[in-house]
């Protein structure tokens, strides 16, 4: 429930107040026998009068069964039919009273704008209480849709009563308004009008601009749209994060597995995809609305970006947007074969051997480099790794775990040397087979 359905329900007669009284005008009958004119007997005046003065719910309907049993073809039903819709609504029989209203205002234009009003949004707030499973036929969810819609058109002519000030009628309107909204999302949504859900959402927001669930509720609906529209649905989950929505983890762990998902899974570093996730997050906290500069890597991005060699170390080095693309593309990615040069080799006793080497762009520019951009933790399973020369190339597969824009820095883990390139415990190795530098 909103925080305006909430404020709704606690102000029930708010439609009462707006309408200016929350029943039909009374007939009126004078003594004696009728014999023309109001179109009922005196009798029939006399049975609706005292069904209409039982104060017992459970009576009242049983007296009011028995008059529509006595007089079928009555002029007075219109006044029998609020009756029971307004003591059904006293029983939280929100099904039956939603038929007795229904009823009620089948007699169109018999009944008073003002009447038909106050009707309606006693449906609409009956339909949100009711059990869905008895209001939830695409035949009933429209009847509540359309009822919700006309409500609304005839919320703009209520007119002021004259003993409420000009805040309490606005605040009054705003709470009407909060239940019709509602419903037009709840009903939408199970009639899977996925643009009439968007909308209705964003009206409940314009009342209430901090509404989480709201939020929370239209990103998952942005994201269930056909084609999905994402942008749109992560902005609208990270503002309800940001704005502290109940449940606040599990909303976090859903918006983690959309990002996942429109990156086709292919971000293999938890900790990068929490970062974009956190992005969000706080971008989404400054502003409602998301700005058409919001974007996010999509996985047809981070393919590409896998599957390019050549820009691997330049975007790296670069930083940046490129930076982040193609370390979001590779970061945990195995690669079996690196070409580097060693700089400087760390064997400390009953410790991880660490290769501290230099990978250029081509060829002549790893052969020439002089100062580590590599910092590579071999797996434990090559002792002999000892044995590498300084300045001499190498190749290694590793997993690529971290990095340092400035100063450039590529941190692998699990590097395993091609053992072609270790040498001998006497004489010298054979010279490594050239590759070109990158991946």
């Amino acid at each position: 429930m909103t925080p305006i359905g909430k404020a709704a329900r606690r102000i029930l007669m708010g439609a009462a107040l707006l309408a200016g009284a929350a029943s039909l005008a009374r007939p009126a009958m004078a003594q004696g026998t009728v014999t023309q004119g109001p179109g009922y007997t005196l009798d029939e005046y006399n049975d609706y009068i005292k069904a209409h003065s039982q104060t017992v719910p459970e009576q009242k309907i049983k007296m009011l069964d028995d008059f529509v049993a006595k007089w079928p073809k009555s002029t007075l039903m219109p006044y029998i039919e609020q009756d029971y819709y307004a003591t059904y609504y006293q029983l939280k029989d929100y099904t039956k009273t939603v038929e007795a209203i229904d009823k009620l205002l089948a007699f169109g234009d018999k009944i008073a704008v003002q009447d038909q009003f106050t009707a309606r949004v006693y449906r609409a707030q009956a339909f949100l209480a009711g059990n869905p499973k008895e209001l939830n036929s695409p035949a009933q969810l429209n009847a509540a849709r359309d009822s919700a819609k006309q409500c609304l058109k005839d919320l703009d002519a209520v007119p002021k009563p004259d003993k409420v000030s000009d805040d309490d009628f606005a605040k009054q309107k705003k709470n009407v308004t909060g239940i019709l909204t509602q419903v037009l999302a709840t009903t939408s949504a199970a009639l899977k009008d996925m643009p009439g859900t968007v909308a209705a959402y964003k009206a409940m927001l314009a009342l209430d601009p901090n509404d989480a669930a709201t939020f929370s509720r239209l990103g998952i609906v942005y994201l269930s749209m056909t084609p999905p529209q994402t942008m749109d649905g992560l902005w609208a989950l990270g503002r309800s994060i940001s704005l502290k929505v109940q449940n606040e983890a599990a909303v976090k762990a859903y918006l983690r597995g959309q990002v996942l998902k429109y990156q086709g899974g292919l971000v293999q570093c938890d900790n990068l995809l929490d970062d974009e996730v956190n992005q969000i997050i706080a971008l989404a906290a400054g502003s409602a609305d998301r700005p058409a500069s919001f974007t996010l890597i999509s996985g047809d991005d981070i393919t590409k970006a896998q599957t390019d060699t050549t820009n691997f170390l330049p975007y790296l080095r670069e930083g940046g947007d490129h930076g982040k693309l193609m370390w979001l593309a590779t970061c945990g990615l195995d690669y079996p074969e690196i070409v580097t040069k060693l700089i400087v080799l760390d064997a400390p006793e009953g410790g991880d051997m660490v290769l501290h080497t230099f990978t250029g762009t081509t060829p002549d520019e790893t052969k020439d480099g002089t100062v580590a951009d590599m910092e590579v933790k071999l797996d434990g399973s090559q002792p002999e790794a000892k044995r590498l020369v300084v300045n001499d190339e190498l190749r290694f597969g590793a997993t690529l775990k971290g990095y340092d824009q400035n100063p450039f820095m590529l941190h692998w883990e699990k590097g395993k040397i091609n053992p072609e390139d270790i040498p001998a415990e006497t004489g010298k190795k054979p010279a490594p087979k050239k590759k070109g530098a990158g991946k």
